[in-house]
């Protein structure tokens, strides 16, 4: 980062730096303690860490996690344990969520700031990226009256505001909407949230039990994490509710597997599975410094562009302004692949086959891959083909 900070004092100092934070949009910020360098400040910015420049080193660095953790209600003389904490935060006259997180490491606590902007959150899911045709399909799956609808993607990918936005659209419908989420991100009112709480017995198993009692139309599970939540969201799904959840997956395809990991038959996956949505963000070009350039055949191979007629297409790149940092990136957009579980599918899993033969069967079926909607993009101007060969196609 540019910025230098002085502070005068740890609590000007933890201000200025989030502050700073939330001024350049700032999703995390990583306070780490590094032997020789004290305490360590990294902002992650689109996807990217960039470390903090201070004008001295914090060399106060257990007082400034002692701060922190008075100001998310932690326990400070807990240090051996990770912990998880919450506080309000106001800039510019706005009110921001600041989820805290913090990690015994044999240096000392490393703490990550997560900032929550209620007010930017967007819940129109139409908005989110779809295409038309992947539209077509999400609005389907999230019309049905019962089955099992997976969102998957990476850490940080936007899979709960996909989730928030799912359920977004079904309360137009006056359903019964009920979550069980471990952390609760954002609240909100037309939704009965419970927050897990391992420590007094309330576990994903035992709220999903619970919330099966209450006679909802739609769940939402934070995340499907073991056998029990895995085992609860099939049976959910094919006793007439509409169950929609996270899971930690490669791509759609392999969403599969790693319900088979957890003890499912393949039998009970084919028939509660509706669809699998997968997602990863990618650098979104700045739109002030983007470049024409031509790829070279071997960039444009990579996207099966090779036996394409191209030479009416325009292709950016990345330079790099004041607007942008010098990145030539500014925001991130989100690509998707959307897998709908069609009879002909449900035939196929059936057979037990891999992830590699399911997709070379799913060729044939109604599937969006995500290098396709990757192409796509690329295509638009929005973002670059280094950006989906590293995103997309490193799997």
């Amino acid at each position: 980062m540019e910025a230098v900070f002085k502070y005068k004092g740890i609590e000007e100092a933890v201000r200025r730096i989030v502050d700073e934070g939330i001024e350049n949009g700032t999703s995390d910020i990583h306070w780490e303690r590094q032997p020789g360098e004290g305490l360590v400040i990294r902002y992650r910015l689109d996807g990217e860490l960039e470390k903090v420049e201070l004008a001295e080193e914090f060399f106060e660095g257990i007082k400034v996690i002692s701060h922190i953790k008075i100001l998310s209600r932690m326990n400070i003389d807990e240090k051996r344990m990770p912990q998880d904490g919450r506080m309000s935060w106001s800039y510019k006259d706005k009110k921001y969520d600041i989820r805290v997180s913090s990690l015994p490491t044999v240096n000392g606590e490393n703490l990550v700031l997560r900032i929550l902007d209620r007010e930017d959150l967007n819940l129109d899911i139409k908005e989110l990226g779809f295409c038309d045709t992947e539209w077509e399909i999400v609005e389907m799956l999230l019309k049905k009256a019962n089955g099992l609808v997976l969102v998957t993607g990476p850490t940080g990918s936007g899979k709960t505001t996909t989730l928030y936005s799912a359920l977004n659209f079904r309360s137009q419908f006056h359903d019964k909407i009920v979550t069980v989420e471990d952390p609760i991100e954002y609240e909100f009112n037309h939704f009965a949230q419970i927050p897990v709480r391992t420590q007094i017995g309330m576990t994903f198993g035992n709220a999903l039990r619970a919330i099966l009692r209450q006679s909802p139309n739609t769940i939402m599970i934070g995340e499907i994490r073991d056998k029990e939540t895995a085992q609860i969201a099939i049976n959910a799904a094919l006793t007439g509710h509409l169950v929609l959840s996270t899971l930690h997956a490669n791509d759609a395809l392999s969403v599969m597997d790693r319900l088979k990991d957890f003890g499912l038959e393949i039998y009970q996956i084919a028939a509660a599975l509706q669809g699998v949505i997968a997602q990863k963000l990618v650098r979104r070009l700045c739109e002030f410094c983007k470049e024409k350039y031509v790829p070279t055949d071997e960039a444009l191979a990579s996207l099966g562009f090779i036996n394409e007629n191209t030479e009416e297409s325009v292709f950016y790149t990345a330079k790099g302004c004041k607007k942008c940092r010098q990145t030539g990136f500014r925001g991130r957009l989100a690509l998707f692949e959307i897998l709908p579980i069609t009879q002909e599918l449900r035939e196929v899993m059936g057979t037990g086959l891999n992830p590699i033969e399911l997709k070379n069967n799913a060729k044939n079926l109604k599937w969006f891959c995500m290098k396709e909607h990757g192409r796509k993009r690329v295509l638009q101007g929005l973002t670059t083909i280094d950006e989906i060969l590293a995103n997309v196609m490193s799997n």
